[in-house]
């Protein structure tokens, strides 16, 4: 404890506003880029046959429930109507690299002087944050059902390729944000953790690895 304190004395004494801000924003992307192993380990070696069903099967019921004429078979979904839709759950599909790009946030923001921020605000916002994007999710591959239904194939792979793909970006980001903002309270310490710069590596991290 007297350590980290001594630290936070040290950075603060030795360097000025821009040079605190760089190093902050640093720290963050280190803990950032040690967060996002996972990724790499799942894209590479990883399964979500489990996570890809359970999606699946969430999202037949809803169309059901709506009055679809839904059917689901594994994780392939198909409905009858006038215009006949037939997709898959895809891996992407799942949500699952946004939900673990939001723990990664959540978990990379480092304690700044006197903005120490306790595990249990961390697990408390994912706790809230990542049901809201499963639920998130589940609405953007529902959108695509209606958008094909309404106005057909080719207007579906329109929102595909734009808003399904931004959409739960944005949603991560608006969360995370909020949740920044309700721990950082003081302006220094927000000005020291150079908001701005981790904007920019959280966009240009997202531009990189595209994030679904």
């Amino acid at each position: 404890m007297r350590n980290k304190k001594f630290g936070r004395y040290f950075i603060s004494a030795r360097l000025d506003h821009n040079q605190q801000k760089l190093f902050w924003t640093f720290i963050f992307l280190v803990r950032l880029l040690v967060l996002s192993i996972p990724l790499y380990f799942v894209l590479t070696f990883g399964n979500l046959y489990v996570l890809q069903i359970i999606v699946a099967g969430q999202t037949n019921y809803i169309l059901t429930s709506l009055g679809f004429p839904a059917s689901q078979n594994e994780f392939t979904l198909h409905v009858s109507s006038n215009q006949p839709f037939t997709f898959f759950i895809s891996e992407d599909s799942t949500g699952w690299k946004s939900m673990l790009f939001f723990f990664s946030l959540i978990m990379a923001v480092p304690d700044i002087g006197k903005q120490k921020i306790k595990l249990s605000k961390r697990a408390i916002a994912l706790l809230i944050g990542i049901p809201i994007i499963w639920i998130g999710n589940l609405l953007r591959v529902l959108g695509i059902v209606l958008v094909q239904q309404g106005y057909g194939f080719g207007a579906a792979m329109l929102f595909h390729d734009y808003v399904y793909r931004v959409g739960l970006v944005a949603l991560v980001l608006v969360l995370w944000f909020v949740w920044l903002k309700a721990n950082l309270i003081e302006k220094k310490g927000v000005e020291k953790l150079g908001f701005g710069n981790i904007i920019r590596v959280v966009l240009n991290k997202k531009q990189k690895h595209k994030i679904n």
